[in-house]
């Protein structure tokens, strides 16, 4: 029998079949509609230069991918069960250079200073070590006039479900807000999604100064 532990776990770094058969499909049911809402308020331009940090089952990239038809998009995992399975999905866009796969995690993503345009992450924050660091590093790969968006779950949501008790840390969209501020970026926005629904969306964006 599968415990809320097991799916505590899986849910913040997939692994081994399950995370690549089970976990993956779940996370793209689950996601689908909250990344592409992301990323339409990031709105990404075709020759930009763009990442999805956790990007799991891949609707995130699907969607960047959309987008950004002559530029590059990045996704950063630290699960290598959706690494792997990435890798199989997206084989044509990776062998045509369009789309490049890390494994990284958001406190140390591989790219120079000011190099992206634009990053998004969804319901990923609450598996970050440290949100200010994570924050930090996210401010310091961004290029002056690049957005970040974070999408995630309401704290009021959050605590609502039991999995949640198993190393999940929640956040305001305020809370969230002030971290971005906090690392340099400005122009903050606030989209509310689904209020007063049982999944209680939120996506916060913030702008890198020029």
């Amino acid at each position: 029998m599968i415990g809320i532990k097991f799916i505590a776990r899986q849910l913040r770094e997939p692994s081994g079949l399950f995370g690549r058969k089970v976990m993956a499909r779940m996370l793209n049911k689950s996601n689908a509609r909250i990344n592409k809402l992301a990323v339409d308020f990031l709105a990404p331009q075709a020759e930009d230069q763009v990442l999805d940090i956790g990007f799991g089952g891949g609707t995130g990239l699907q969607d960047l991918l959309r987008c950004v038809n002559k530029g590059i998009v990045h996704g950063a995992e630290i699960s290598v069960a959706m690494l792997r399975r990435a890798r199989a999905q997206f084989a044509a866009e990776l062998n045509s250079g369009r789309l490049k796969l890390h494994e990284a995690h958001v406190e140390a993503l591989p790219f120079g200073p000011g190099v992206l345009n634009g990053i998004c992450s969804v319901n990923t924050i609450y598996f970050w070590p440290s949100a200010q660091n994570g924050m930090r590093e996210i401010s310091r790969i961004l290029a002056p006039g690049g957005a970040v968006v974070i999408g995630m779950r309401s704290a009021d949501a959050m605590r609502d479900n039991p999995v949640t008790q198993y190393g999940f840390s929640f956040y305001t969209a305020e809370e969230v807000g002030d971290l971005m501020h906090q690392c340099g970026l400005i122009d903050i926005d606030i989209l509310h999604l689904d209020k007063d629904a049982r999944f209680d969306s939120l996506l916060v964006r913030g702008v890198q100064a020029s």
